[in-house]
């Protein structure tokens, strides 16, 4: 296991930037307002829904691989 982590050292720490970034970002947005008509209009912009695709994919994959006995 220790190669493969070693293997991906750059991905994790690629992964962790995204995570501190993504959290700095949504900390100075402004409170979203709630409701699902700004829900709806959020999923209009094709960056969001491509953001939504990533993370179905990346959670199907999680529950393949965290499951398999």
């Amino acid at each position: 296991k220790l190669p493969a982590l070693v293997d991906n050292l750059e991905l994790i720490e690629n992964m962790f930037t995204c995570l501190a970034e993504a959290s700095r970002e949504v900390k100075a947005a402004p409170a979203p307002g709630g409701g699902i008509f700004p829900l709806l209009a959020m999923m209009r912009d094709p960056e969001n829904q491509k953001a939504l695709q990533f993370f179905l994919a990346l959670g199907r994959r999680m529950r393949q691989t965290c499951t398999k006995a």
